[in-house]
């Protein structure tokens, strides 16, 4: 069964504001190839950006593994290679909280350079189309690209580097290790979070996942405690709280020392604005929270 992450209420909050405020974008180009017209990207940028800076929401798009894909029949083109991208995209919200990683994958005709740019600007304008559950009248089609089969053929990393998405490629030993060193290289939680879900749809041996679980929870402890010493908002250390809490990564002594500083650090703030105050702490709260 699917694990989810409780969404902060800032964000959601944010997303429903867009939502209610968008209206249908217009066909504003058209695709000579297939003779169609479509919602540019320009189009998507200029209607949803105003309305995300309003309701304070912002997208993080990264790209995470790139390759090409190879196929014998060549297209009305003339090549033979497809680009397949895999991205992951975080929301954020101007209170400091984030959310995700949500994962996208995009497959765009190998046509040159600009295939990277057409990759990003159809995943962007996608993740916000379903997002914000935009209307346009689209169907599913690569809009200014000629409507072609996807294709079935073998991958081929890109510029040498095998994608962190395949299967089989690697024995598991080597999987393992490449793993474990991109944790321990890994700079926001975020990340370690994302390096999970592809652990556990790449490794069969529970011992060897359970190997990788352990150094995914003294990363995100580390990442945490460091942190924790520069925040200065309230609400982020609250919501910091409630990850702990609900994170089935952290061991238990884990979680106690994290919950310790966060503990720390908002006394240090109370301190500063607040000195005496008897209120009950939010982080607290959100500790012996049930």
């Amino acid at each position: 069964m699917t694990e989810y992450t409780q969404m902060p209420k800032s964000i959601a909050a944010g997303i429903v504001k867009v939502m209610g405020s968008i209206k249908r974008l217009a066909k504003d180009n058209e695709n000579k190839f297939q003779r169609y017209n479509y919602a540019s990207i320009d189009a998507f940028l200029e209607a949803v950006g105003p309305l995300m800076a309003e309701a304070g929401i912002f997208i993080i798009p990264e790209e995470e593994s790139t390759e090409t894909v190879e196929t014998e029949k060549k297209n009305s083109e003339g090549t033979t290679g497809w680009l397949r991208v895999h991205w992951s995209f975080i929301i954020g919200h101007t209170d400091g909280s984030l959310f995700g990683p949500l994962h996208r994958t995009v497959m765009v005709p190998a046509s040159g350079a600009q295939a990277f740019g057409s990759a990003m600007s159809y995943a962007v304008k996608q993740f916000m189309r379903g997002l914000f559950c935009i209307p346009t009248g689209d169907g599913d089609d690569p809009d200014a690209d000629k409507k072609q089969p996807l294709p079935t053929g073998r991958t081929q990393p890109v510029n040498g580097k095998k994608p962190s998405s395949s299967k089989g490629d690697v024995s598991e030993p080597e999987a393992e290790a490449a793993c474990l060193r991109a944790v321990s290289e890994a700079t926001t939680v975020n990340r370690v979070l994302d390096l999970h879900v592809r652990a556990k749809e790449r490794f069969l041996d529970v011992d060897r996942l359970h190997r990788v679980e352990e150094s995914m929870g003294k990363r995100i402890t580390e990442l945490l405690l460091a942190a924790v010493k520069v925040e200065t908002k309230w609400g982020t250390l609250k919501s910091w709280a409630d990850f702990v809490r609900e994170c089935g990564l952290l061991t238990r002594d884990e979680k106690g020392t994290v919950m310790d500083a966060l503990l720390d650090r908002e006394q240090e703030l109370e301190g500063n604005q607040h000195s005496g105050s008897s209120d009950a702490s939010p982080v607290e709260a959100a500790a012996n929270a049930s």
